[in-house]
């Protein structure tokens, strides 16, 4: 078929013009999405891309993950890491019948295995208003909880045990 020769009826014009005007709302609705957008973090550091997605890279020939254009990230969805070496926090799960009873600013306690003698001081930092269905009838919600001690031996990555005293009161 040759592009010049084609003929394209009415119906099939008025049709693309609707494709378009259905793909320029729907970037305008992104768009305005977008600029409602409002990424914060209880810390300050270098900010990196965390993984998701699959990307065939085309110089080594290898899959890489990548976070691209058309994945979705949604509340709760870690997708930025912050390296610091001055505050760290914790990100942790908390059952739907505890979630209820915490508080920013709530005082925590952290302990592991990795810096063992010691007792970090923390708080709740965020409490994200949705969760995730944990299995029947179970739902977990991402709480940050701030280390607010000093880091002295302590790294990123390390494992940690958190202890929240759910009987006080805010």
């Amino acid at each position: 078929m040759d592009a010049e020769t084609e003929q394209v009826s009415a119906q099939d014009l008025e049709a693309m013009r609707l494709q378009m005007r259905n793909a320029q709302t729907e970037l305008a609705t992104r768009q305005a999405r977008l600029s409602d957008t409002r990424i914060t973090a209880p810390i300050s550091g270098t900010v990196r891309v965390i993984a998701r997605g699959r990307s065939t890279s085309m110089i080594a020939g290898e899959g890489s993950d990548v976070l691209g254009p058309g994945v979705m990230v949604y509340e709760g969805d870690p997708f930025l890491e912050i390296a610091t070496t001055e505050r760290a926090c914790i990100r942790l799960e908390v059952d739907e019948t505890d979630v209820g009873r915490l508080w920013v600013g709530m005082p925590a306690k952290i302990t592991g295995d990795a810096f063992a003698g010691k007792e970090l001081r923390g708080e709740v930092a965020t409490i994200q208003t949705s969760g995730r269905k944990a299995g029947e009838g179970v739902s977990l919600f991402p709480v940050t909880v701030l280390i607010t001690s000093p880091l002295q031996g302590v790294r990123m990555g390390m494992t940690a045990d958190v202890t929240i005293d759910l009987t006080k009161r805010h």
